[in-house]
């Protein structure tokens, strides 16, 4: 995999009662798991030791933080989900760093470490894939909320540190589908999770292309293309030619 692609991947809110209970147990659940997720990858880090996420506990935060089961069964975004999202947000953002992030430098804080970020997509890529491909469906119900939220507030209470907040999450979401573009069109990801990529992103491509101008549509178009000529497989192909017509198709 490039640099750069190295670099986009690596960098980057009125429900019935017993369902909206549901939706906060969840985010609860991946809150508490991620923070244990990332004290065990220290310690093994630390220790001078690859983390094993494909059992134990390691596997088991896994799962709750990226409960797709649970995210599947939730009622349609409302303006009352925003506290609980926010929380199961930064429990995906916590655990993205540490599965980039592992075995990189602590000390290190001010440039990425694209080499320990390249090693651990090559070792971690399933467990990449599944956090991908969740957040690709997760992130539009985050917005979905952010939006109904800020629809259900007096005029007044639509503060700029609101609307920068959410803005900021849009260009996160943005971000994040160009990294999994990119990874997705590898020629060294394996075709099973190019596929489980390119799929979500086709997906939600109705959603995240709603927040695009025709400059980043363009980019957009450039990152698909390139995506094609990449992979070397064929469905994963046809997902990216159907993202690419849709960019295309669509006006400002």
């Amino acid at each position: 995999m490039n640099r750069i692609c190295v670099a986009i991947v690596g960098l980057m809110l009125l429900a019935a009662p017993a369902a909206a209970s549901d939706g906060k147990e969840a985010a609860a659940r991946a809150v508490t798991a991620a923070q244990a997720l990332k004290q065990e990858a220290a310690q093994a880090a630390a220790a001078g030791k690859r983390l094993d996420f494909t059992k134990g506990p390691a596997s088991e935060h896994l799962n709750r933080i990226f409960d797709s089961k649970a995210f599947v069964g939730l009622p349609p975004a409302a303006a009352t989900d925003m506290p609980w999202m926010l929380d199961w947000l930064g429990a995906v953002t916590t655990t993205n760093h540490t599965l980039m992030d592992f075995g990189a430098d602590p000390k290190r804080t001010t440039q990425p470490d694209f080499a320990v970020i390249a090693r651990n997509l090559h070792d971690y890529e399933d467990q990449i894939t599944i956090a991908m491909a969740f957040q690709q469906r997760f992130f539009p119900r985050v917005l979905e909320s952010g939006y109904e939220f800020l629809a259900s507030l007096p005029e007044a209470e639509r503060t700029p540190v609101r609307l920068k907040g959410l803005a900021g999450v849009t260009t996160s979401y943005l971000e994040m589908i160009k990294g999994a573009i990119c990874f997705a069109g590898d020629s060294t990801t394996k075709p099973a999770n190019a596929r489980m990529i390119a799929a979500a992103v086709r997906e939600a491509t109705d959603t995240w292309i709603e927040f695009t101008e025709d400059d980043m549509r363009k980019q957009f178009i450039d990152l698909v293309t390139a995506a094609l000529q990449g992979t070397k497989d064929g469905e994963t192909a046809q997902h990216f030619r159907a993202i690419r017509g849709s960019l295309g198709a669509a006006k400002s």
